[in-house]
Order: C-alpha cells, then sequence, then structure tokens
C-alpha cells in the first residue's frame, strides 16, 4: 500500500503501518517541529512549500510564518520522501506515481499552532 500524508504532524499512521510494509510517497506539514520529525525518523525532505507569510491573516501569524521558514532554512538537505509543505499547493506532478490512499491528521485546524489554537472558539472546532 501506498499512501500520502498531509497534515502530517509526527507521522502517527506511518509509525503505525510500518508492521504493514507501507510506503509514504509524500509528506505535508509545515511546521518546522514535526517537520524536523519527519526527517530524522522517515527520511523526509524539508518542507517545500512553507506557508507563504504574504498570504496570512494577521500580522502575529505573518510573523509566526517568516520564523517557521527561517527555521526551516536551517535544516540540512536530504531525505528521500518529499515534504511538500502546504497541502493547498499539491498537484499530481509533485510526487512519483500514484498513490492507494491519503490519509490525514485533520481536523487539526481549530487546535493547532497553524489554526492559532483557538479550540472550541473557532468554528472548525
Amino acid at each position: 500500500m501506498r499512501y500520502g500524508s498531509i497534515c502530517s504532524g509526527v507521522e502517527a499512521a506511518t509509525l503505525a503501518w510500518r508492521s504493514l510494509s507501507w510506503q509514504p510517497v509524500f509528506f505535508a506539514e509545515v511546521e518546522p517541529f514535526p517537520s524536523a520529525v519527519l526527517m530524522q525518523k522517515f527520511g523526509a525532505t524539508k518542507p517545500q512549500r512553507p506557508l507563504d507569510p504574504a498570504h496570512a491573516q494577521n500580522a502575529k501569524e505573518q510573523k509566526q510564518r517568516e520564523n517557521w521558514i527561517r527555521q526551516i532554512g536551517k535544516f540540512s538537505d536530504g531525505g528521500n520522501i518529499p515534504n511538500l509543505g502546504d497541502f493547498t499547493k499539491i498537484t499530481k506532478d509533485d510526487y512519483d506515481g500514484k498513490i492507494d490512499l491519503l490519509v490525514g491528521g485533520f481536523p487539526c485546524q481549530a487546535y493547532s499552532v497553524a489554526g492559532l489554537r483557538k479550540g472550541l472558539d473557532d468554528p472548525r472546532g
């Protein structure tokens, strides 16, 4: 089974599916810490498309995105499984071959750092 992962986080699915010999074809994670975990534990690349600061909803989010880009810029190159970064920008040409399954670690928007941690005060929560 070949799968792609969006909103990957630290990728619980890949860890769970290792014993089944399922193979990740790509990840999609934008935050520096989970991206570093994906690189170290699963051989991912650094995020190829970080969140664009120009598309932030406010100044605080813009600064956070700029900070993430700086942090990710310090990561070493390497890895053979692409971390495509912003999953809203994925196209069919971004990865080699077909996938059998698309897995996602959402709904995280209302609870994650990327979603500004508004929790139940966020309509997505």
